[in-house]
């Protein structure tokens, strides 16, 4: 009875594999796929480039096309045909391996589902209406989730489709542009103070730059260059300046004059001048909360504050010296420091060893000094 019982288990279970599961081998250069049942996910996994379709009936796995939910991608698999996942309704979901460089027409059209799909800087090549609601224009409730300066970037762009990429900050950035492609690599720049910043390249091809704002709408462009910014740059290269308004978002762009090259150069972000102003505070706790206690009484750079200051900066790092009661304090500027220029100053530091402990407490007590109070908030603070 028991060896029965046994039996009739395996087969129940070897029959629910059986329909979780189904594999088929079909698919180019050792693509495959598998379709799980149980958490509606179409695998697609092995090596080399999948099939093109002429339509979703013409897919393998069409009869689960109204079901699938989830798609997965792994690594090896080098493309997405066409028409590939086209029309799944329920298709909310793709996790793409970074090793897809190619997708091809119309694979996520019509998959109403779908509201977002993130595409690494490994996509160099996206077919037409790939996410189309109906026809050929984008769903209006859809993103494409990029990185700055890739082609999926560009392709949302110049597309209209809606799309969801990280502001840069200050610097310099590896351009790669894949050759027949016309891509023009962009980079989202959030302007977190007021000023006057540079936007150059170095490169050994012919590149062009451009400044956008948050509408697309050109404010300047150029292929001059000007050696003043670097001394690596020759004629082929770019520069240009433009004033920037903060809180606003700006992109910054560059492509090169001969769309048929690959091309691999540097272009650089750079801060030219910029104005802080805010308060120096005595902070509160460790992760550098402000009081509402203004040093008055406090010097920046050798020159005393009332408590406020402004600062027209012509470096891209620029460090100040605050000092108060004997003090000192150091603060670093920057293009990207935010909106809060409010100075944190260490107010329980009184010996000046970059560590807040018993011997300050002990001066503290010693001095009677006016901040004692927060004390215990710095207890075995380091910075």
């Amino acid at each position: 009875m028991i060896k029965k019982k046994l039996i009739a288990l395996l087969l129940a279970l070897l029959l629910l594999a059986s329909t979780a599961f189904t594999v088929v081998n079909a698919l180019a250069d050792d693509v495959n796929w598998r379709y799980d049942s149980v958490t509606k996910t179409l695998y697609i996994s092995g090596a080399g480039d999948m099939e093109n379709y002429s339509s979703p009936y013409s897919t393998p796995w069409s009869t689960y096309l109204n079901l699938i939910e989830c798609v997965v991608v792994e690594d090896g698999v080098e493309s997405l045909g066409n028409n590939a996942f086209s029309g799944a309704s329920s298709l909310s979901e793709v996790k793409l391996s970074p090793s897809v460089a190619k997708i091809g027409s119309g694979t996520f059209s019509s998959c109403q589902s779908l509201n977002e799909l993130s595409l690494s800087p490994a996509v160099v090549s996206i077919g037409d209406v790939s996410f189309a609601k109906l026809g050929t224009e984008a769903k209006p409730n859809f993103k494409l989730i990029a990185e700055a300066g890739s082609y999926p970037l560009y392709y949302a762009i110049e597309n209209e489709i809606n799309f969801e990429c990280e502001s840069v900050p200050t610097g310099k950035y590896n351009v790669k542009i894949p050759a027949r492609t016309g891509m023009t690599a962009y980079y989202p720049y959030e302007a977190k103070l007021n000023g006057t910043f540079v936007f150059y390249s170095e490169s050994k091809f012919d590149p062009a730059g451009y400044v956008y704002d948050s509408d697309f709408n050109l404010i300047e462009e150029n292929d001059d260059y000007d050696t003043s910014y670097s001394s690596n740059m020759d004629s082929c290269d770019f520069s240009l300046s433009v004033n920037l308004e903060k809180g606003k978002t700006y992109y910054f762009a560059t492509d090169i004059i001969n769309p048929n090259l690959k091309a691999d150069y540097s272009v650089y972000i750079k801060g030219l001048d910029y104005y802080v102003s805010g308060g120096i505070y005595v902070m509160a706790n460790p992760k550098g909360d402000l009081t509402d206690i203004k040093l008055y009484d406090a010097y920046l750079n050798d020159e005393p504050t009332n408590g406020e200051y402004s600062l027209h900066i012509t470096e891209v790092d620029y460090t100040v010296k605050i000092e108060c009661d004997g003090i000192v304090w150091y603060h670093t500027f920057n293009p990207d420091g935010g909106n809060d220029c409010d100075i944190p100053f260490m107010g329980c530091d009184l010996n000046a060893d970059r560590v807040v402990n018993a011997k300050d407490y002990a001066l503290m007590k010693k001095t009677k000094y006016k901040y004692t109070e927060l004390f215990y908030e710095f207890m075995n603070f380091k910075y």
